[in-house]
C-alpha cells in the first residue's frame, strides 16, 4: 500500500477540479457512509459523476430511489497517478471498503492552424463642438492573424470498490473526462 502513497504525478492536479462522468456498476450490496448516515447500496448500473478535489473525491450516484452523495477522503500524502494504478485503504478513504483503480491520461495536440479572428483594440475619436475638439478613448473591433493548435487532455478512470473481505469487487466505476484548450503560438497586432 505504501508504494502507491508516494506517487509523484497527481491526476487531481493535472485535471484540476474536473468532473468525471461515468457509470457505477454495483455487483453486490455494501455499506457507504453519507452525511445522513450509513446507507446500503443498490445492485445495478447507475449514472455517476465524480468531483475530483485535492483532498477528497465526491461521488454523486443517481439511483432509482434518488441521488446519493458519497465522499471519499484523499490523504495529503496520496497522489493519484496521471497514468498508473492506485489503492486507497478503507482507513484512508473514510469508507468501510478499500478502493483500487487505474487512471490513464493522454495529451493530444492538433495540427497547427491559422486564421484571422475578431479582436478589440483601443483608439481615439475626435469629437468637435462649438467649444473645440477633444479626443475621446473608444473600443474598436478589429481583426488579427493568429496561429494556434488545440491541446486536448483525455482522462479515463476505473475505480473498484472492494468487498469487505477484499476478495471480490463489489462495484466498479468507469468514467472519462476531456478538456480542450486553444494554445496560441503567434498573434499579430489587432487592427
Amino acid at each position: 500500500m505504501t508504494k502507491y502513497i508516494v506517487l509523484v504525478i497527481s491526476a487531481l492536479a493535472f485535471m484540476g477540479c474536473e468532473d468525471i462522468d461515468g457509470r457505477l456498476q454495483v455487483f453486490e450490496k455494501f455499506n457507504v457512509n453519507t452525511k445522513n448516515g450509513v446507507r446500503v447500496t443498490e445492485i445495478g448500473s447507475f449514472a455517476t459523476s465524480l468531483d475530483m478535489k485535492r483532498d477528497r473525491i465526491v461521488a454523486l450516484v443517481k439511483t432509482e430511489s434518488g441521488k446519493i452523495k458519497v465522499t471519499f477522503l484523499v490523504p495529503g500524502n496520496l497522489r493519484l497517478p496521471a497514468n498508473g494504478e492506485f489503492e486507497i485503504s478503507a482507513a484512508d478513504s473514510g469508507q468501510p471498503f478499500a478502493m483500487s483503480g487505474v487512471n490513464k491520461t493522454v495529451e493530444l495536440k492538433s495540427k497547427m492552424k491559422s486564421e484571422y479572428q475578431d479582436c478589440m483594440y483601443d483608439g481615439y475619436d475626435v469629437i468637435c463642438s462649438p467649444q473645440g475638439c477633444t479626443q475621446v478613448p473608444v473600443h474598436r473591433w478589429g481583426r488579427q492573424y493568429t496561429e494556434y493548435y488545440v491541446r486536448t487532455i483525455k482522462q479515463d478512470l476505473i475505480i473498484n470498490a472492494l468487498s469487505a473481505t477484499a476478495e471480490s469487487v463489489a462495484a466498479t466505476f468507469t468514467g472519462a473526462a476531456s478538456n480542450s484548450q486553444k494554445v496560441i503560438v503567434q498573434q499579430d497586432r489587432c487592427f
